[in-house]
C-alpha cells in the first residue's frame, strides 16, 4: 500500500480489501469496484446533507424507513386516495395542505375524554396531527394495525387470537385493591411456542417537529416489557413470550418484531405490511384531523375551502332568512285563489 496516498482512499481501500461479503466481489474473489465506488459515493452525498440540512430534517430522517413506498396497502385496510400523497408529504416535512382534498380547518378539533375540543393550533406540515393523543383517532389506527397483521398471520402460524386478556400477566395494586387486566392485541401460536403480541404506533416528534418523549424504536420496546412483566419474585408468570410490534409514522419497524417474523418465512413482508400500516394510518389521521367530516360552525372559525378562507358564524350572526313554508304539490287553494278563479270562468 503507498502510504503518501490520502487517509481516505487508503481507508476505503482497506475496507474493500477487507470484506469478503458477496455483493461486493465476484465468484473469482475480486472487489467490484464500482458497487464500492458507489457507496462511497452515496457516504459522501449523506454527509454534505447532513452538514447543510436543518435539525428538524436531521430528527425526522434518524427514525425513518422507506421500504413501504414500494408495496401496495393491504385491500381489507380501505385507505383513501389522498393517502399516499399525504404520507408522501409528511416523510419529506412538506405541507399536507395541497393533499387534503375538500376542507382543511386551522384548529384541532379531535375531543378529549370530557367531551372538550382540543383547540390547539394545527400546523401546516401536521405535526399536531401525528402527535395529539385525544379523540379516537390514534385508537383506530391501533386497531386497523392490529386487525391486518392477525389476518395476515393466520396462514403461517397455528391460531391467532384477537384481544385476549392474560390473567397471569395482570397487576393487581394493593393500596388501591383494583387490577390493572392484561390485555394482548393478538395470541400467536406458533411451532416454537406462545407469543403474546402487542402492537404500537407512535409518532417519534413532538407538535413542534423535534424529538420528544419516547421518540425511538427500543425506547417503546422497552415500554411493553416494562408494562406486561413476565418474571414476579423469581419465578416466570407464563410461558408465552412477549414481542412488542412496534413501528412509527415514518414506517420504521422494531427489531423485536423483525426476530418474530424472521422464523415464519414471511419476514420481509410482514415488516413491509406494519410498516405500510403505520404510514398510511398516520396518514389517514392526519386527514381527519385536518378534514374533518362535520365542522361544527363557530364564530370566526377559518376554514380553508378550495384555496379561500371564509368564517363561518352562527346562524343568527349571519342573519339568516327564515326558511320557506313547504306547500304540498295537490294542497287545496285558498280561498281567495278560488273566487278569482270563478270570476274568470263567469267572464268566459
Amino acid at each position: 500500500m503507498n502510504t503518501a496516498l490520502p487517509m481516505p482512499v487508503k481507508a476505503f481501500l482497506d475496507r474493500a480489501a477487507a470484506d469478503d461479503a458477496p455483493a461486493v466481489r465476484t465468484k473469482a474473489g475480486r472487489v467490484r469496484w464500482s458497487v464500492r465506488l458507489r457507496e462511497g459515493l452515496n457516504e459522501q452525498k449523506v454527509q454534505q446533507w447532513c452538514a447543510q440540512a436543518s435539525l428538524l430534517d436531521k430528527h425526522r430522517v434518524a427514525e425513518m424507513a422507506g421500504g413501504w413506498m414500494l408495496k401496495e396497502p393491504p385491500y381489507e385496510a380501505k385507505f383513501q386516495r389522498p393517502m399516499f400523497q399525504i404520507a408522501m408529504r409528511i416523510r419529506y416535512g412538506l405541507e399536507v395542505g395541497p393533499a387534503i382534498p375538500y376542507v382543511s380547518v386551522q384548529v384541532c378539533g379531535a375531543r378529549k375524554g370530557d367531551g372538550t375540543a382540543c383547540g390547539k393550533a394545527l400546523d401546516a406540515a401536521g405535526q399536531h396531527a401525528l402527535a395529539c393523543t385525544c379523540g379516537g383517532h390514534s385508537h383506530h389506527r391501533h386497531d386497523a394495525c392490529r386487525d391486518v397483521l392477525g389476518r395476515h398471520l393466520k396462514p403461517l402460524v397455528t391460531s391467532v387470537k384477537f384481544e385476549q386478556f392474560i390473567h397471569e400477566l395482570a397487576q393487581p395494586d394493593e393500596d388501591t385493591g383494583e387490577t390493572r387486566a392484561a390485555r394482548l392485541d393478538l395470541v400467536v401460536q406458533t411451532k416454537v411456542g406462545k407469543a403474546l403480541l402487542d402492537v404500537r404506533v407512535f409518532h417519534p416528534l413532538g407538535p413542534d417537529g423535534r424529538k420528544a418523549g419516547k421518540y425511538t424504536l427500543t425506547a417503546n420496546e422497552k415500554d411493553k416489557y416494562d408494562r406486561y412483566p413476565t418474571h414476579k419474585d423469581g419465578r416466570r408468570l407464563t410461558n408465552a413470550t412477549i414481542v412488542p410490534i412496534v413501528v412509527n409514522t415514518f414506517g420504521a419497524v422494531g427489531e423485536k418484531a423483525q426476530e418474530f417474523f424472521q422464523p415464519l418465512g414471511n419476514a420481509r413482508e410482514l415488516v413491509d405490511l406494519v410498516s405500510v400500516m403505520g404510514v398510511y394510518g398516520s396518514a389517514e389521521k392526519v386527514l381527519s384531523v385536518h378534514s374533518p367530516a362535520k365542522i361544527p360552525a363557530a364564530p370566526l372559525q377559518a376554514v380553508v375551502r378550495d384555496r379561500a378562507v371564509r368564517a363561518v358564524r352562527h346562524p343568527q350572526q349571519a342573519g339568516a332568512a327564515e326558511p320557506k313554508k313547504r306547500v304540498a304539490k295537490f294542497a287545496a287553494l285558498p280561498a281567495k285563489a278560488k273566487a278569482k278563479a270563478k270570476a274568470k270562468t263567469r267572464g268566459k
